[in-house]
């Protein structure tokens, strides 16, 4: 892979995996939290074994 100086200096810091940095959390706002109840409340409750038997068969 080609790197350009910008790389070695930045993204890269000399290195030949990029540095990542962790991005502040951001607050959800209500909708979210509503729009997660709204679907929680409509996907239907399952048993996951039942489930896994139920595709192999």
């Amino acid at each position: 892979m080609t790197r350009n100086k910008a790389d070695k200096d930045g993204v890269y810091g000399r290195r030949d995996r990029p540095i990542l940095t962790a991005l502040d959390k951001l607050d959800e706002p209500p909708s979210l939290t509503t729009l997660h109840t709204l679907i929680q409340e409509r996907l239907p409750r399952i048993d996951l074994p039942e489930l896994l038997l139920d595709v192999a068969g």
